[in-house]
């Protein structure tokens, strides 16, 4: 309410000074170019709201838009991340379960859509005395000795067993 209120101030306001002017000025030739000019002022005066009402609801669709899509990216992008972090807790508990299965305890898993590295320490191996160290196993000791491991992790990641890789600690 108070917005036309001032506008309505502003238009009366325009009548009288553009009137005022018009009658100072002496008669002659340039009256009439006045009283044109204060006319095509009066009538902006007059459609300005609608040129606002019209410029205001353009930006702010636009800005609207633009904000939903960067909110909705946002909001994608947090639910990848919190379901990839989920998905890496969850794979690293089955792994560890299924790990102690076959015997051999998880010092270290790493876990991505793409690739498993699981560090395993065979306990069974330690006892006996013999220090392994370090090892990290050639492909073809790692197909004999934790074959069924890798296809069983593989299995229930949905990944393929080559993108499984087992190694063997001390």
């Amino acid at each position: 309410m108070e917005y036309l209120s001032d506008y309505i101030k502003e238009i009366l306001g325009f009548i009288v000074i553009s009137r005022l002017i018009v009658n100072v000025l002496p008669d002659n030739k340039n009256v009439k170019y006045v009283k044109l000019f204060t006319g095509l002022v009066l009538t902006l005066l007059l459609i300005s709201p609608i040129l606002k009402l019209g410029r205001i609801d353009i930006e702010q669709i636009l800005a609207t838009e633009a904000g939903a899509q960067v909110s909705v990216n946002k909001l994608k992008n947090d639910i990848n991340e919190k379901l990839d972090n989920e998905y890496i807790k969850i794979s690293g508990q089955y792994i560890a379960e299924l790990a102690k299965s076959y015997g051999v305890q998880v010092e270290q898993i790493k876990v991505n859509k793409e690739n498993v590295s699981v560090y395993v320490r065979n306990d069974s191996k330690s006892q006996k005395g013999i220090d392994i160290g370090r090892i990290i196993l050639t492909e073809e000791s790692q197909k004999s000795e934790y074959t069924e491991l890798a296809e069983n992790i593989a299995a229930k990641l949905n990944i393929q067993t080559e993108h499984v890789h087992i190694y063997e600690t001390g």
